[in-house]
C-alpha cells in the first residue's frame, strides 16, 4: 500500500506534451486563417490592380503577389496544401490511436468477464454476498444522515 502511494505522482492540470499540442494547433489555425484571408483579399483586389501599383506596406505586398504568381504559389498556396495534408494525416493517426485504445479496453473487459465465468459456483455466491453487504452498508450510510436530520428537526 505504501509503495502504491509513493508511486503515484500528483496529477498535473495540463501535461507539457499537451501544452505543445495546443500551441501547435493554435499556430496551425492562425497560419491557415492568415493565408486564406490574404488569398481572399488578393481575389477581391484583382480589379484594383492599377491602384495597387503605387501602394506600399501590406497593399504593396498584395500587389507584388498578384504580379508574381510563382511567389504567391510558394508563399500561400503550397503552405496551405501542406497544412491540409498534415491535418488530415494527424487526424487519421489520432482516430487510429483512439480505436486501438477502445479495442484494448474491450479486450480487458472481455478478459475480466472470462475470469468471472471461470469461478466456481461457491466462489460466485461468496462474491455476490460480499457485494450485497457492501451495497447495504453504503445504503445504510446514505439513510443515516437523513434520519439524523429528521431527529434534529423534532
Amino acid at each position: 500500500m505504501a509503495e502504491e502511494i509513493k508511486k503515484e505522482e500528483p496529477k498535473k492540470l495540463i501535461a507539457a506534451k499537451d501544452i505543445w499540442k495546443i500551441v501547435l494547433l493554435g499556430l496551425d489555425v492562425l497560419v491557415t486563417i492568415l493565408l486564406l484571408i490574404l488569398s481572399i483579399i488578393m481575389i477581391a483586389k484583382i480589379s484594383d490592380k492599377n491602384k495597387l501599383a503605387s501602394a506600399t506596406g501590406f497593399w504593396g505586398m498584395v500587389y507584388y503577389l498578384m504580379d508574381n504568381p510563382y511567389v504567391f504559389l510558394g508563399a500561400v498556396v503550397i503552405p496551405l496544401f501542406v497544412l491540409l495534408v498534415l491535418n488530415i494525416v494527424l487526424t487519421v493517426y489520432y482516430y487510429q490511436k483512439m480505436a486501438q485504445k477502445e479495442k484494448k479496453e474491450a479486450e480487458e473487459a472481455k478478459a475480466s468477464a472470462a475470469d468471472i465465468s471461470k469461478l466456481s459456483d461457491s466462489q460466485k455466491e461468496a462474491l455476490k454476498k460480499q457485494l450485497l453487504k457492501e451495497m447495504m452498508a453504503e445504503a445504510d450510510k446514505d439513510e443515516k444522515p437523513a434520519s439524523d436530520s429528521k431527529a434534529d428537526k423534532k
